[in-house]
């Protein structure tokens, strides 16, 4: 009897071990995608403070069409996790970023954010002023 009361605290050590194995295993999962989301975010944020300050937004003349191959051609842009293909620029997730030309001043960069959907809170949106700063 006492050789089989062992026998069954050796299943239960390790039924709890492997338990807690795939708990541990299940939490590090969800912080790494935390993490990915994270980063992405940056990413995308880091992008479009970059764009702000290219010469493909400085220049005497935008088109926002080039927009993408131009700043392709800059190499001072750090893309990290995003990229462009074609004409398009693409966000943190692989995703389209709305550039529109707001006025002929202003133009307009909306990442959909996290949820993939446009116009919703967590959208990363940069309005880039054309107009050049003024010394103070």
């Amino acid at each position: 009897m006492g050789d089989r009361l062992r026998r069954l605290g050796q299943v239960g050590f390790f039924i709890a071990a492997f338990s807690s194995v795939v708990y541990v295993s299940a939490l590090m999962v969800r912080f790494r995608e935390q993490a990915r989301e994270t980063i992405r975010e940056t990413h995308t944020r880091f992008l479009f403070d970059q764009i702000g300050n290219s010469s493909c937004i400085r220049g005497e003349r935008l088109h926002l069409d080039d927009l993408a191959s131009c700043l392709s051609q800059d190499g001072r842009i750090d893309w990290n996790s995003c990229s462009y293909s074609g004409r398009n620029i693409l966000d943190g997730w692989g995703r389209v970023v709305n550039v529109q030309a707001i006025d002929d001043q202003t133009v307009l960069l909306q990442s959909k954010g996290r949820d993939g959907i446009l116009e919703t809170e967590d959208d990363i949106v940069n309005h880039i002023s054309l107009r050049a700063e003024e010394a103070p």
